[in-house]
């Protein structure tokens, strides 16, 4: 059985929509 998983890019974080590092 296979599965398939659906990526969304609608995560945002920080105040780009990057990841920062060191700092949450």
């Amino acid at each position: 059985r296979r599965r398939r998983r659906r990526r969304r890019h609608r995560r945002r974080r920080g105040r780009r929509g990057r990841r920062s590092r060191g700092r949450r």
